[in-house]
């Protein structure tokens, strides 16, 4: 009886072979078509804020839209909406006033990138009444707005809908009668 002997090492494997060839002519289709590839689709052209506001605007506390704010947090905020205005650049920017319950005032000039998740304070004002620029604004996540994290719900409560940033009507009746659409906005 002849002793048994394995494949021979010398000879091809057909189907392994086929498999390889296969596998080589469709990768070769796949990197020829446009379709699949995308290779027709011009990239976008990478974001570019608009310039910088340099005056923050006038705003007035007589017809603030309150924020839902946490109830674990003492502060009252709200937006002026007369200051309300979406850039061609797709940023929110608006004037936020938050009060203490000791009787503290300040206000915030601010920008909101839906699309992101950020934020940018661009000045700052106190009781004394003189706006202060922001020396290097810088855009910061939004649930890293601490303490009051007043930009994440404005986000919620008007001004982001689906990642997106409304017209100013849409984010002013959001806050005032309620969101009518979803929203997505992630919360770490």
């Amino acid at each position: 009886m002849p002793a048994a002997t394995g494949p021979n090492p010398m000879q091809p494997n057909f189907h392994r072979l086929s498999l390889l060839a296969c596998a080589l002519l469709a990768s070769n289709v796949l990197a020829m078509s446009p379709i699949i590839n995308n290779t027709n689709v011009p990239e976008p052209a990478p974001w570019k804020e608009d310039t910088s506001p340099q005056v923050a605007p006038a705003f007035s506390r007589e017809h603030l839209l309150p924020l839902d704010m946490p109830v674990h947090l003492s502060i009252k905020a709200g937006i002026d909406p007369d200051t309300i205005t979406v850039g061609k650049d797709n940023v929110v920017r608006y004037v936020v006033v938050i009060s203490n319950p000791g009787g503290g005032v300040m206000a915030s000039f601010e920008g909101i990138r839906c699309d992101t998740h950020e934020v940018k304070t661009y000045a700052r004002q106190s009781d004394e009444g003189a706006w202060r620029p922001v020396a290097e604004p810088v855009w910061v996540d939004l649930s890293a707005n601490m303490p009051s994290h007043h930009a994440l719900v404005f986000a919620r409560q008007g001004a982001c809908t689906d990642n997106l940033a409304g017209s100013p009507s849409e984010i002013k009746d959001a806050m005032k009668f309620g969101r009518k659409t979803p929203y997505d906005l992630r919360v770490n």
